[in-house]
């Protein structure tokens, strides 16, 4: 053997996991010797090892989720704290000293086998935020470790991992948001005064809090569900779920009953509901002190409260980024509004987690139009730091079609665990390593798309209509489709490659096929291509290349259909 893997005598099943995975790669990666610092014959103590505490490296010796990369000679601790640390230890191993990629969940880079000459290690870190969630539905259970180990996200918006993996930070039922109507279903027959009394749209209809008896109610079902999230638990072999939800649907009805009324003028929408759910969170502590429940600032709770209400210690405040111009920094003029809430709700809420948007949502622009969002990332993690924030939960779906998706989710990993890190060096890492020689036409493009939308005030929200893409005018359009022509041909020779760019130019594909019309769809009918023209050549790429990607899912018409 050329090294040695070496686990703690009662291993826990994520330390196994993570020597697993450790052996599993060192085997595609090295030939003829690995050394440590010049010595030869490794020996890799994984987790919570005698070595390890003989070091004060033990798992005591950690916070949740820090991991140390360590040497001493050459044995090598690879440890950390909680259910996660060790296995983060591990994939920062592989990743940083090693230069394995885990570009998507399907597609990595490992490099050829060689003699493995590392220096001396030491290494230790911990995730900037508490919780890191990329929220995508269309994530497989074929590969659970593929957040937890790969990209060192801790939610379930990939899936609950197992404790194999080191489980995660999980809601308990009924659902993870907008469970006001989940707590009443049924209930408004025999308690038609706990709806809201609203002109409004309501989808799904919201509460009158000021009813009497719907509090009583609500905090008595919370605590059902605490007990059905905690036995759930133990069978499933998890941990119990450490947040309950209680917050409002997703629709803008809000209650204009008197009573509710006088209450809002009061102390603000948001300050009606943080009096209306404070009571239930102090229960919900005395009686589990473990235990926190979240809310939305959602709509018209985003806001934050006046006339001095506050929120409980242990109710989790869950902003929601509904108004800001995805496609420009959070800093430019015009577009601090939602800085200016976090500021405004650190004041009043201990614990804030961002619920944000990093795709966009409406019809036609679901499967995304171009826009630059990549280059906007780090500081605003930055002050989110600053400000206290607990973490983030983003939606980030439909990667079928999502723009520049894997580029993006990669540099918003690796930003939430890090947000110091260098994001034009992550860009640049990705882009080289995904597409080769194709990086740079590409790299070129995205720039100018950023500098084309800041010189044309571009703003994309997270509903945006097509004529919001209106920035990208003919010019810049024909500009686009040269450069990613540039990049197909730097890449001909490489079928592998030559996809990965053509799934990134499906956008500016779309656009063309959007504005030209010459493309239709009729549901069951599938695709006409009307004649052969530029549009219909980027409508030809757009269904040769959708196939390839979406083979590892069930349903390959769903996009189309």
């Amino acid at each position: 053997m050329l090294y040695d893997v070496k686990l703690p005598a009662a291993a826990k099943p994520w330390e196994r996991t993570a020597a697993r995975e450790l052996d599993a790669y060192l085997a595609r990666l090295v030939t003829n010797r690995v050394t440590v610092a010049g010595e030869t014959h490794p020996l890799f103590h994984v987790g919570d090892t005698d070595f390890a505490r003989a070091k004060g490296l033990g798992a005591s010796a950690f916070a949740d989720e820090e991991w140390c990369v360590r040497s001493f000679g050459r044995d090598v601790v690879l440890a950390g704290g909680g259910t996660r640390g060790t296995l983060y230890a591990v994939s920062h191993f592989l990743e940083d000293d090693c230069g394995v990629r885990w570009w998507s969940e399907f597609e990595e880079s490992v490099p050829a086998a060689r003699a493995l000459d590392l220096p001396a290690l030491d290494r230790r870190g911990r995730p900037a935020f508490a919780m890191r969630d990329i929220f995508d539905t269309s994530k497989t259970p074929a590969t659970p470790g593929f957040d937890v180990f790969k990209r060192r996200l801790n939610g379930t918006g990939g899936g609950i991992p197992s404790m194999d993996w080191g489980g995660s930070v999980r809601f308990g039922p009924p659902d993870i948001v907008h469970t006001f109507c989940r707590y009443t279903a049924g209930q408004f027959k025999a308690h038609p005064e706990w709806k809201a009394k609203s002109t409004a749209k309501a989808v799904y209809g919201q509460l009158c809090l000021s009813a009497p008896g719907l509090r009583e109610f609500l905090t008595k079902k919370l605590f059902e569900y605490v007990e059905q999230g905690e036995r759930e638990a133990r069978e499933k072999g998890l941990p119990a779920p450490q947040l309950y939800d209680l917050s409002i649907n997703d629709d803008k009805a809000v209650c204009a009953c008197a009573a509710c009324k006088a209450e809002q003028e009061k102390y603000g929408v948001s300050g009606q509901y943080l009096n209306f759910l404070n009571p239930i969170a102090e229960e919900l502590a005395a009686r589990h002190p473990g235990l926190r429940l979240t809310t939305l600032a959602y709509f018209f709770t985003e806001d934050p409260p006046k006339g001095g209400v506050k929120a409980s210690d242990n109710l989790v405040i869950r902003l929601c980024d509904t108004r800001t111009n995805q496609a420009a920094s959070h800093f430019a003029k015009g577009n601090t509004l939602f800085i200016d809430l976090i500021s405004g709700w650190r004041k009043v809420a201990k614990h804030i987690l961002i619920w944000d948007y990093m795709v966009t949502f409406n019809g036609t622009t679901t499967m995304e139009l171009p826009y630059p969002s990549e280059f906007h990332l780090a500081d605003y993690l930055r002050k989110a730091r600053a400000y206290g924030v607990m973490g983030f939960f983003v939606e980030h779906e439909y990667r079928h079609s999502a723009d520049m998706y894997e580029l993006k989710s990669w540099v918003e990993a690796k930003l939430f665990e890090n947000p110091d890190l260098d994001e034009t060096e992550l860009i640049r890492t990705f882009l080289d390593g995904y597409y080769g020689p194709a990086a740079e036409p590409i790299l070129r493009f995205r720039r100018e798309l950023d500098e084309t939308c800041r010189a044309k005030g571009g703003h994309v929200s997270w509903m945006p209509s097509p004529g919001s893409f209106a920035f990208i005018d003919a010019t810049f359009l024909n500009r686009a489709l040269a450069l990613f022509d540039e990049a197909e041909r730097t890449v001909k020779d490489d079928p592998l490659r030559l996809s990965r760019v053509r799934r990134a130019r499906l956008g500016v594909d779309r656009l063309l096929t959007m504005r030209r019309g010459l493309v239709t769809h009729e549901p069951g009918k599938g695709v006409t291509v009307s004649d052969d023209t530029a549009a219909a050549a980027a409508a030809r790429r757009i269904l040769d290349v959708m196939p390839k990607w979406m083979e590892p899912y069930a349903d390959k018409a769903k996009w189309l259909a």
